[in-house]
């Protein structure tokens, strides 16, 4: 537990970290954040008010075809403040199959203590 000032929480800040694979083997940097960048914007029209500021900076190579994007919240309690966008593109990887060019290898939850 930690203790802020006036009270006693069990949540911390935390990183997001999605691990995405490019359908297309040795793509760079700079065509995955295209890629990336084009789910974002139909994200946005679909969801009005549903993302937050999203910096492309947040994307890093991994592997040959292998990226992760990372997000973060100040206050992590539970799985709801996971950012929306994250959320619905591992339902729509794992339930509707949409082709995005790239699809979801992992998701993990680094919180900081």
């Amino acid at each position: 537990m930690k203790q802020k000032s006036d009270f006693i929480t069990n949540s911390s800040s935390a990183s997001y970290i999605l691990t995405l694979k490019a359908d297309v083997s040795d793509m760079s940097l700079e065509q995955f954040e295209v890629l990336f960048q084009e789910y974002i914007e139909i994200y946005k029209r679909n969801n009005d008010n549903k993302i937050r500021y999203w910096d492309g900076i947040n994307i890093h190579k991994i592997d040959n075809n292998m990226f992760e994007v990372t997000d973060w919240t100040s206050m992590h309690n539970d799985n709801d403040d996971i950012p929306e966008y994250m959320r619905d593109l591992l339902i729509e990887s794992f339930v509707d199959s949409r082709d995005w060019g790239f699809v979801v290898e992992k998701f993990r939850i680094d919180s900081h203590q």
